[in-house]
């Protein structure tokens, strides 16, 4: 039954179909299989062919890993490290992972090898997560691992937590130590190959990660169409930062014929993961009225989706927006305070506006503005590398 599951569940021979697959899984675990057990709480976790239910998941992992699944025990090990359905707990985390790991599961020593290189539950030790990763990398086993990604100078993402889509990603890991050097002799070419194994294994990341190195020419020849190509392998299984990178090749016809059309589709799937990148070139397409019909409200719902996030020419756009009520109910000091938010991050036009407000505005109305700008967080992620992110 788990293997029938997983067919529908992979579109394996079948159509892909989340509903069969679950169903499929939950006739396996009613009969006690703790494998099935274990998928169908992955269906719960990610909510597919199913309302997803945490707290259920977390019920049939438990059930699975006394069963002895490694599987089960893995994923068990991950929830309780991000606190996900379970109370955070990183002694009960890593206590799962080791029994998961003695088993011969590789996705348990991804895991571990991320709380090695993050110093989550245990002290930080850069040469004890890389022989996890390296360990994982070369078990013959492409194990169904989730990651997160934070951005990184350069046109790189890197491996930061499971959460997200299957990848192979012990091999991720292990080039993003060695593009970044963190814990081992920085080595690009050794990045290169291992960014190019997990992307000839379909990985989304990895085929994103060596775009890049095509697109800025590191470590191989630079070749914006073999990146284009990468970009869409990558794009196409919704990893949104590929999209917004396909989506620049097609606006500025790097590697592929140039395409306002299909760059902004390629960014509207992007910004629709809430990259806000992609919400920015929104944004300024929506009030500038290029590949789409002028719309200032819809300009100005972008660009706000961005600023919240932090993003600052987002912040100092959306700043005149309300100053002038352009797309928004006019509010001056609701305008200042998000061209304080931009000044304060340096952004030098944002630095000469908030200067040029400040001469036309009332002293309440500036210390009003400080006020609500002070008082905002952009939306940012936990610092918990196995907490889920936040939306």
């Amino acid at each position: 039954m788990d293997a029938l599951g997983l067919c529908y569940w992979d579109g394996l021979g079948t159509p892909q179909d989340y509903q069969a697959a679950f169903d499929w899984f939950k006739r396996g675990a009613d009969r006690g299989s703790s494998e099935c057990e274990a998928d169908l709480a992955n269906c719960l976790l990610e909510g597919k062919g199913v309302e997803a239910n945490a707290e259920q998941a977390v019920a049939w992992l438990e059930k699975s890993a006394k069963g002895g699944s490694p599987t089960a025990q893995a994923y068990l090990g991950r929830l309780f490290l991000g606190g996900q359905g379970v109370k955070e707990d990183h002694a009960m985390g890593l206590r799962l992972l080791r029994q998961a790991m003695s088993r011969g599961a590789s996705d348990a020593a991804v895991y571990l090898g991320m709380c090695y290189e993050h110093g989550i539950g245990v002290t930080r030790d850069y040469a004890e997560a890389l022989k996890l990763y390296r360990y994982a990398a070369t078990a013959n086993d492409t194990a169904p691992l989730q990651f997160r990604i934070r951005s990184a100078e350069g046109g790189h993402f890197h491996l930061e937590a499971p959460h997200g889509e299957l990848v192979s990603g012990a091999m991720v890991a292990l080039a993003s130590m060695y593009e970044s050097g963190e814990g081992v002799t920085r080595d690009i070419s050794e990045a290169l190959r291992w960014f190019r194994l997990a992307a000839e294994k379909g990985d989304a990341i990895g085929q994103y990660n060596l775009a890049g190195s095509y697109r800025l020419g590191e470590g191989v020849t630079a070749d914006a169409t073999v990146a284009a190509e990468w970009y869409k392998r990558s794009a196409e299984q919704g990893f949104a930062p590929a999209q917004y990178s396909l989506g620049e090749c097609y606006l500025k016809g790097w590697g592929v014929q140039q395409n306002v059309f299909l760059a902004l589709r390629w960014m509207r799937k992007a910004a629709e993961q809430d990259l806000f990148q992609a919400e920015a070139v929104l944004g300024q397409a929506y009030q500038k009225g290029e590949g789409v019909a002028k719309d200032e409200r819809r300009a100005a719902e972008w660009y706000r989706r961005a600023a919240v996030q932090g993003e600052a020419y987002s912040q100092l756009v959306l700043g005149y927006f309300y100053v002038d009520g352009i797309g928004v109910a006019q509010d001056p000091v609701e305008g200042y305070k998000w061209v304080y938010l931009s000044a304060q991050q340096g952004d030098a036009d944002a630095v000469g506006y908030k200067t040029k407000l400040e001469t036309v505005l009332s002293a309440a109305e500036v210390a009003e503005g400080k006020r609500r700008a002070e008082s905002f967080k952009a939306k940012t992620q936990s610092s918990n590398p196995f907490a889920a992110p936040n939306r």
